[in-house]
């Protein structure tokens, strides 16, 4: 029985409410606020004893305060830390239904906990499916964790097994890894995958070879290797279980492992530890059953007395203890554990071993005539065969094949022996043991003394190649049968058996040779007519006859159902639809319950379908899919259709309901991820994204083996996680249908999936997840997607301020896709990003081939700006100033004007047009207080130290250096003002600012100018 667990979460910061450290008891009279700071202490204290009293006194005297909410939820907690997961669900639940509360994510989550500790799995699941739907919750994956244990209490395993898989794949799973792996396994167990249970334990262990529960892990694969019916490898496994609460478990497997290999000395030494180590274990009772019954196997029937005669009460005990009894000679006690057991009315395949058990001992007490009626009850010799005769008759082959079994274990001699391994024959074919079946009707033929049996069992030999796909063999039965017993009923058959088997060998003229033999030796036997079916199809030249004459000769012959079919068919492969449709409708008419009809009623819907009649498709589908009988192999390819034509009619619910019934059905994985997809935008669009998750979950589930079904499953659960923005199931979808190895037609669509969970990252500020997730897009993307992957990386880039890493994606974006709609906007940010990087000549190209080439860009303004100072910084100084003039023109409200007039002030000053330079400068001051203002007031103070008016240059640089604050421009002023006070002649206070940059700005470049002043000052 699977061990339940309860995780400490170490993410789960329940308690993050900030709250000073208090005294451990309240003082009287406080106010509210202080009551609930008082409660806040106490939990931070985990005083949960005092938490629990104090936060309902709370709630007594302040009900409708508004730390009320909050109160409660300290409640809860503390209810849940004493272990009283009944009131602390019932606090829980009421927060739940708050939509607004803040720790509604944890209150659903602990909610969770509580109903899967009161063993409310159901109400557990609702819980954790609540945390799960609130975006971006840091206890989404240990909600869906504690979901997959919800599940697996609900004996849901495949759920269970969605979730813990799911968990495995997130990042960040590995707190939940080990867990993860334990409840994959035991889903696996509990759905009888055996190969699924051992492949998991070998990961489980490999990962977690010390872990507490490694026993437990070894003692279930060796379940599943015994259920699998490898005997030895499960051995292997029970006995790598060295103790621990499965030991017992283990030795009992150990022991019935044994038992299957057939080596009952270990096994009853098995059964025997089993009892030593757990003498009033589970297993006690049936240990010691089966430590008797091994010992008898083995031939130690003495030593088996005794556990027998402590396991007699129960029928089967009673019947090894008298076999035991038997063997060592006391018939007398035998005679009575025998009755004892019949006594108690045991089953029927129990009281037939008992009956002739009863006979053996009888017989050995000489009681020859009490012996016999025993017998009789277990049946005679002709008993046997009657009862034999009589099951196969009624169709019951197991219960003739185990009569005939018994009569020629019992009867070797029997005179019906030949017709029991007739009936044995027939049973074996029926299962399709064909190797088993065919010796056993040769031998019937051989020894049967009746012709008429004879040449039966010969057909039947034949009839076994036949089925086995050997078909050279059948028809050297078949030939063998026709020369020796010519005249038999059976010969009918095999004439035109012949000719089936030469058709299977390619030797067409045979077949036709063989069934116009058939047709002339019995014109109206019961295969004349599947014979003129055959020579109708393999007889080109005079196809017209035999068709005339099966439809004349056989109106009612289950083959003319074949032949208006085939004709059906024939017609509509060539295209001839309105013939094709009279030919399947003539089979309905005739033949409405012929197993063809079915097919024909499919064949009309295609036609129906092919011929836009999609709502006469529809209905034709939908009364053939609810037929009772309807043959699976047809009734996929009819629900698969009927889907599709559904679709196409616009009916949402129906195309859903009919792919779930085609789920159901089995559908091919590739086939199902067809109809899923229609069913799922089905759903999407009628607001059920939940729905049509489930939808491609199960498609996912079947398609196991399949991976590049299963990696196109996924990328629809990705495309429905973007479209609900849950970006972490989005991406778990994306990387595990890239893991899956997605086919190459699917990987364009998964590029484009993968490049929008980037986008659902980048938008949450993941940089880095979003960085990996449009490489991976670039890599395998569409030219569109390539595009945007390429765009949307280097703006990342940018934004985590890795301008050099962002440069070579514009440049490529422009050199692979020069017309797509963001060549412009790269071109401008390629120019940005060698502005940023301080290679102006660099940038020059690319901003002016942007203002060139695209002249009414939205960006167009930016890259004038950006150009402009670009020549501002290479000095190109009349260049500088057209473009910031031309920006000037087309923006004149441009976001970074002041910055740009800064720049237009500053090639004024290059030109030597002070006036013009001056005014510039002017402007910024008149519409900025930030950064460009500063810059201006420095640009100003250079002008008049330029011309010789220190005052004003002094002012100008002092103002920057008091009223900004950006270090780098303050250091400068700073040391400016040094300057204009060193040409005024105050030298004290010029040191000063020299030392006021040295000491704070220590790592500004003008550090060191400003320690050239001083020592220049000193000297």
């Amino acid at each position: 029985m699977r061990r339940p667990r309860v995780l400490c979460l170490g993410i789960l910061a329940l308690f993050s409410l900030c709250s000073p450290s208090i005294a451990r008891t309240a003082p009287q009279g406080e106010t509210p606020e202080e009551r609930y700071g008082f409660l806040v202490g106490l939990c931070d204290e985990q005083e949960w004893e005092l938490a629990a009293r104090e936060a309902r006194a709370f709630l007594s005297e302040f009900p409708r305060h508004e730390k009320a909410e909050l109160a409660r939820y300290r409640m809860a907690t503390a209810l849940f830390e004493l272990g009283r997961k009944d009131q602390a669900r019932e606090a829980y639940a009421e927060l739940a239904k708050r939509e607004g509360f803040a720790f509604r994510a944890e209150v659903c989550f602990r909610l969770g906990q509580c109903e899967l500790a009161l063993d409310r799995p159901a109400q557990a699941a609702a819980a954790f499916e609540r945390v799960r739907a609130i975006p971006k919750s840091y206890l989404a994956l240990a909600a869906e964790f504690f979901l997959g244990e919800a599940r697996f209490a609900q004996g849901d395993f495949a759920g269970a097994e969605q979730c813990y898989s799911r968990v495995l794949a997130a990042p960040g799973g590995q707190e939940y890894a080990r867990d993860a792996r334990y409840g994959l396994v035991w889903c696996a167990f509990r759905d009888a995958r055996h190969d699924d249970v051992v492949q998991r334990v070998d990961e489980f262990l490999r990962r977690h070879a010390e872990d507490a529960d490694a026993g437990e892990m070894r003692y279930l694969q060796g379940e599943a290797h015994l259920a699998a019916g490898r005997a030895r490898e499960a051995l292997e496994c029970f006995g790598s279980v060295r103790g621990g609460a499965h030991m017992e478990r283990a030795l009992r497997g150990a022991a019935f492992a044994h038992v299957a290999l057939g080596d009952h000395r270990a096994a009853a030494s098995g059964f025997e530890r089993v009892l030593a180590a757990f003498p009033l274990g589970e297993f006690a009772s049936e240990a010691r059953l089966h430590l008797g019954i091994e010992r008898v196997r083995a031939g130690d029937s003495k030593s088996a007395l005794e556990p027998l005669r402590a396991s007699a009460q129960d029928p089967e005990g009673g019947y090894w203890l008298a076999r035991a009894l038997l063997d060592t000679h006391a018939a007398e006690e035998a005679l009575s554990a025998v009755d004892d057991a019949l006594a108690r009315r045991p089953a029927d395949p129990l009281a037939e071993r008992l009956n002739i058990l009863r006979g053996d001992v009888l017989s050995e007490l000489g009681r020859v005539e009490d012996a016999a009626r025993s017998y009789a009850k277990a049946q005679s010799d002709y008993a046997v065969y009657a009862a034999a005769l009589a099951a196969f008759n009624a169709g019951k082959l197991e219960d003739a094949g185990r009569s005939a079994r018994a009569l020629l274990e019992r009867f070797p001699a029997s005179e019906h022996g030949p017709e029991m391994r007739i009936v044995l024959g027939e049973v074996a074919l029926a299962a399709q043991h064909f190797d088993e079946a065919e010796p056993l009707f040769l031998l019937a033929c051989e020894s049967a003394r009746q012709p008429a049996l004879a040449a039966r069992a010969q057909s039947r030999a034949a009839w076994c190649r036949f089925l086995r796909g050997d078909a050279s063999g059948a028809a050297e039965l078949f030939s063998k049968l026709l020369e020796l017993h010519r005249e038999s009923e059976e010969a009918r058959e095999a004439r035109y058996m012949l000719g089936r088997c030469l058709e299977r060998q390619g030797d067409l003229a045979g077949a036709i040779r063989a069934w116009r033999q058939s047709v002339e030796v019995d014109p109206v036997g019961a295969h004349t007519a599947d014979a003129l079916q055959g020579l109708m199809r393999l007889d080109s030249d005079n196809a017209g006859q035999w068709s005339e004459r099966l439809v004349r000769e056989f109106p009612d012959a289950p083959a003319v159902v074949g032949a208006l079919f085939d004709l059906a068919e024939r017609a509509a492969k060539q295209g001839l639809r309105d013939q094709a449709q009279r030919g399947y409708s003539d089979v309905i008419a005739r033949f409405p319950e012929h197993e063809l009809a079915d097919r024909a009623r499919y064949g009309l819907a295609w036609c129906a379908y092919e011929a836009g009649d999609v709502q006469a498709a529809a209905r034709t589908l939908s009364q053939l899919t609810a037929r009772a009988n309807l043959a699976p192999e047809l009734a996929r390819p009819a629900l698969e259709l009927l889907v599709w034509a559904l679709e196409k009619c616009g009916d949402k619910d129906g195309v859903v309901a009919a792919h779930r019934r085609f789920v159901r059905a089995g559908g091919e994985p590739r086939k199902l991820l067809g109809t899923a997809r229609l069913a799922g935008a089905a759903l999407s669009e009628g607001g059920r994204a939940a729905e049509a998750q489930s939808v491609y979950d199960e498609v996912l589930a079947r398609a196991r083996g399949a991976r590049d079904v299963q990696a196109e499953v996924l990328i629809e659960s990705a495309w429905l996680a973007l479209h609900a923005k849950h970006a972490d199931d989005a991406e778990a979808a994306a990387r595990t249908a890239w893991k899956l190895g997605p086919s190459e037609a699917a990987r364009p669509a998964l590029a484009e999936a993968t490049f929008f969970v980037g986008e659902l990252r980048f938008e949450a500020g993941d940089d880095e997840r979003a960085l990996e997730l449009y490489e991976l897009a670039l890599a395998h993307g569409a030219a569109q997607v390539q595009a945007q992957a390429l765009y949307k990386k280097g703006f990342a880039l940018l934004r985590r301020g890795r301008t050099a890493d962002a440069l070579p994606c514009f440049a490529r974006l422009i050199e692979e896709h020069p017309r797509h709609e963001l060549a412009g906007e790269s071109l401008y940010l390629l120019g940005d990003c060698y502005v940023r990087t301080d290679q102006f000549e660099l940038a020059l190209a690319p901003l002016e081939r942007l203002v060139r080439e695209q002249g009414k860009h939205a960006s167009v303004p930016k890259a004038l700006f950006r150009l402009g100072r670009a020549h501002g910084e290479l000095g190109h100084w009349k260049e500088c100033e057209a473009a910031l003039a031309e920006l000037a023109r087309r923006a004149p409200s441009f976001e970074q004007a002041a910055e740009a007039d800064v720049w237009r002030g500053r090639a004024a000053v290059g030109r030597g047009d002070s006036r013009a330079a001056r005014a510039a400068f002017e402007r910024v001051l008149a519409v900025d207080r930030g950064l460009p203002a500063a810059r201006a007031r420095l640009e100003l103070g250079l002008l008049s130290s330029t011309a010789g008016q220190h005052e004003d240059a002094l002012a100008q640089f002092l103002k920057v250096a008091l009223l900004y604050e950006s270090g780098e421009l303050v250091a400068e002023a700073t040391y400016l003002a040094g300057g204009a006070l060193e040409a005024l002649e105050q030298v004290e206070k010029a040191r000063a600012r020299y030392r006021e940059v040295l000491e704070k700005y220590p790592k500004s470049p003008f550090a060191a100018r400003a320690k050239e002043r001083l020592d220049a000052l000193q000297r």
